[in-house]
């Protein structure tokens, strides 16, 4: 099958404004274990970013075709392949880069999508949802009617754990920095939505009831104050550093209340865990979405010609929602 395929390509960090750029590429020839795959969507993340800017946790070999999270369709069969289709939907491993057309990959680790998903929701059902699931189930036993507070509660990150805690009975205290989010949140299930300056008082909305859990993504005064709220030995789990701001700690707290600070990553936990455990966490996060207790929200959509233009777009803090290729 003869395709151009179109690529945003890096050959050294940087600016992705700058190092970035579209080209066109020929593919390998299909050897007889491998597929290819037509990226139907892809999203782009702040952690996009991080890898191109040389930041992340984990980088690529350079030069590399940018892009951590898509899905698309087999549109050609190695010779040797067997039990999969053309058609079929899979995710496109991270190692190919997903900011292109099209990819040649091994079959060994492609994961199936449902075709009843919906192709912007299946784009980005990798990595954020498994992120709030794994949030909500390792780190702190929680019951019905517990509270979580969360910063950043407007992320993809912090609605799906709005939607996966009020799907699970739990209550929520989100924070968020722009009073245009609160009523869209609020649709979402949260139970509490308030500003950061108002986090000092959240106890007035609980009776008192202290969270058991906190999930923090900003870091600085921000992660302080979530501290402050816990109850009990309650536990803080750092996920992220939006602002880049160090993750301070009130020794009082961790004294007298016995505070825990974790951190996760989930590319850590998808390189721990066996391919049981990954399987049945992605395969409660699409029961979800089919069930519409799930739902993930798009901003906006472009063709990757466009992909400046898409960048930008996807800086915009009070977005609701992700930037997608399609």
């Amino acid at each position: 099958m003869s395709v151009v395929n179109r690529a945003l390509v890096y050959s050294v960090y940087g600016d992705p404004q700058t190092v970035l750029s579209l080209q066109e590429q020929d593919l390998p020839g299909l050897q007889a274990s491998q597929v290819l795959v037509k990226r139907l969507a892809s999203v782009i993340h702040p952690s996009d970013f991080g890898k191109i800017q040389g930041t992340y946790g984990r980088l690529s070999q350079l030069p590399t075709v940018a892009g951590r999270e898509g899905m698309g369709e087999i549109c050609e069969l190695g010779s040797a392949v067997k039990g999969l289709k053309l058609g079929q939907r899979v995710f496109i491993p991270e190692n190919n880069g997903t900011w292109q057309d099209y990819c040649v990959t091994e079959v060994e680790g492609l994961v199936n999508v449902p075709s009843s998903l919906a192709i912007d929701q299946a784009a980005q059902a990798f990595i954020n949802p498994p992120t709030a699931l794994r949030l909500l189930n390792d780190f702190v036993p929680l019951r019905a009617g517990d509270w979580i507070i969360q910063n950043a509660a407007s992320s993809c990150v912090g609605r799906c754990v709005i939607q996966l805690a009020n799907y699970y009975g739990y209550r929520t205290l989100n924070v968020v920095r722009y009073a245009s989010q609160i009523e869209e949140l609020k649709a979402l299930g949260a139970t509490c939505v308030l500003l950061q300056s108002q986090v000092k008082d959240c106890l007035d909305l609980t009776d008192g009831c202290r969270p058991k859990l906190a999930l923090n993504s900003i870091g600085g005064p921000s992660a302080i104050e979530l501290i402050k709220t816990l109850d009990v030995n309650g536990v803080m789990v750092t996920f992220g550093a939006m602002t880049g701001e160090k993750v301070r700690f009130p020794t009082r707290e961790l004294i007298f209340k016995n505070i825990q600070l974790r951190g996760f990553w989930m590319d850590q936990w998808m390189r721990t865990h066996s391919e049981l455990e990954k399987k049945s966490c992605l395969n409660h996060v699409f029961e979800l979405m089919q069930r519409k207790k799930l739902i993930l929200p798009v901003s906006h959509t472009y063709d990757l010609s466009q992909w400046k233009e898409a960048l930008r777009a996807s800086q915009f803090e009070a977005k609701a929602g992700k930037v997608l290729f399609v």
